[in-house]
């Protein structure tokens, strides 16, 4: 079963559907935000430049479950509606995590999301921090450093992918039967 395009999400207003996403998100229910998404939705942001379909839902399912040295899901204490388009809303969202029990990360990300035929096709996330205070963020000297040297994105993009991919492999089947679309789908 491919997920998305639930019945509910294509009687909703673009707003309604980027709201109930993002509260699906606060609440770390990952199945109802699936439903929100097209399956051949594009997610963009500085870790992931060009994830699609099912590298999407399983992104979305990893960041609201402990995995790895992350021991709690992203926390997203709130969020806001700033802009609309035609097919577009705009969004503003705190997100808070811990990537290990020595750091904590605390910065807010603009979100712009596409909708067409009530799901989320394309969703284009940016931090609101400048790169250099991003990466302070993020990894603090070490990274402001390499954000200095040209190298912090590449870093992130390398890290980020390598537990993405670890995070499909322990989810294997379990993942799948949950709904999520299967390699190729």
């Amino acid at each position: 079963m491919i997920p998305g395009g639930q019945k509910e999400a294509r009687n909703m207003s673009h707003r309604d559907v980027v709201i109930a996403f993002l509260e699906a998100y606060k609440g770390h229910r990952y199945r109802e935000m699936w439903s929100l998404l097209d399956p051949e939705v594009r997610f963009h942001d500085f870790a992931f430049p060009d994830l699609r379909g099912r590298r999407v839902f399983s992104m979305w399912h990893w960041f609201t479950v402990p995995f790895g040295s992350r021991k709690r899901p992203i926390e997203v204490p709130w969020y806001e509606i700033v802009a609309m388009g035609h097919d577009t809303v705009t969004a503003r969202y705190r997100a808070v995590y811990s990537p290990s029990r020595f750091s904590r990360v605390d910065y807010v990300i603009e979100s712009v999301f596409t909708i067409r035929n009530g799901l989320i096709v394309e969703q284009q996330d940016s931090p609101t921090l400048s790169p250099l205070a991003f990466a302070w963020e993020l990894k603090g000297p070490t990274g402001a450093l390499l954000e200095l040297a040209g190298k912090f994105q590449a870093v992130v993009q390398n890290r980020m992918t390598a537990r993405l991919d670890a995070f499909e492999q322990a989810m294997g089947e379990a993942q799948r039967s949950a709904g999520a679309p299967s390699p190729g789908a």
